[in-house]
């Protein structure tokens, strides 16, 4: 009985000293710079761009595509700090940027057919170390926060007699949004800094939204409008960032 006891009372104190470790309270910062890379959807954006271009080879351009939408370099930056072991909070911008190139030429001219989008993010996040491998700590994150997104798509003319761009066609918006991205990844130390790697899927919940269509010179056929799109911005997302822990 004395044996068990013992037993009891030992296990109490192991199971007490490691979740004091968990959630004993601590001031740490890390502020933190990122690079992303991902696949994206940009709903009728990215539909748009290839319907241009199906247009033009319908009436036989064979425009190639030299840079499609969907990928996207993202860099950021934001602090993440620890009230407590185990749990993170943090703020985070960033930018990201996916370009489309298209175009043609011959002893006529040449025709771009090109695209970007662009968006900004402020992201809160909210974070929780699943478990170490290795010493590495694996956290999972939410992260909310609000988006401003642009996009555009035109169309440019030019020939050789010409000083410069003779026709051109523009589709623009600027739109924005709730944004949410969950990752999951590890923290490795190299030397004072951490390294992270995470994977995760980020949306932008924006719908329906208006684009202006330009045309110069004016096309009394399709005369400068506003009309509509459905416009998305989600896929997956895979982030490095170094970090300075500052305790």
């Amino acid at each position: 009985m004395k044996r068990l006891s013992l037993v009891m009372i030992l296990s109490a104190l192991t199971f007490h000293n490691a979740s004091s470790q968990t959630y004993i309270g601590r001031n740490f910062w890390q502020p933190f710079i990122s690079v992303q890379y991902g696949s994206m959807n940009f709903g009728d954006v990215g539909t748009m761009y290839h319907h241009i271009l199906q247009t033009y080879r319908d009436e036989g351009v064979p425009v190639q595509i030299q840079t499609d939408f969907g990928r996207t370099v993202e860099l950021g930056g934001g602090a993440m700090y620890s009230p407590i072991q185990s749990m993170w909070l943090g703020v985070s911008v960033t930018y990201s940027y996916s370009p489309a190139f298209s175009d043609y030429r011959d002893f006529a001219g040449t025709l771009r057919i090109n695209g970007s989008v662009r968006s900004t993010q402020l992201v809160f996040m909210g974070g929780y170390t699943l478990a170490r491998v290795a010493g590495c700590p694996i956290r999972a994150f939410v992260k909310p926060g609000y988006s401003s997104f642009s996009a555009v798509i035109t169309e440019n003319l030019q020939i050789p007699s010409s000083a410069g761009t003779i026709y051109s066609r523009s589709r623009s918006t600027s739109t924005g949004g709730p944004y949410l991205e969950m990752t999951v990844g590890a923290w490795i130390p190299v030397g004072p800094l951490q390294l992270s790697v995470e994977l995760g899927y980020r949306g932008v919940f924006i719908g329906q939204s208006a684009y202006s269509l330009e045309t110069v010179p004016a096309d009394p056929a399709t005369p400068n409008s506003q009309v509509y799109w459905n416009v998305a911005d989600s896929g997956f997302m895979l982030t490095t960032s170094i970090g300075l822990p500052l305790y």
